[in-house]
């Protein structure tokens, strides 16, 4: 009965061990695909938008280019911390 109490508890312990290397790998992720959003994303697409010559609706739905990328971001970020509650 002992061993069986042990090989639970192993068990359990092991589910969250992997639980918890889970939720780093995606942490990592989303800081890494923050990092190049808000480092390389935006900055070009700025770039982009002030050397093209576009105006009107054009220029203004490009720039919001850039906010939807930050906002995919925050969603992104938010998403494994809602999905935990």
């Amino acid at each position: 009965m002992q061993a069986l109490l042990n090989l639970m508890e192993m068990e359990l312990r092991h589910k969250r061990d992997r639980a918890q290397s889970n939720i780093t790998r995606l942490v990592i992720g989303v800081m890494i695909a923050a990092i190049v959003v808000v480092q390389v994303f935006i900055p070009t697409v700025q770039d982009a938008i002030e050397s093209a010559n576009v105006s009107g609706t054009e220029e203004t739905v490009l720039s919001l280019l850039p906010l939807f990328a930050a906002l995919l971001v925050l969603i992104a970020l938010a998403s494994p911390l809602m999905s935990r509650v």
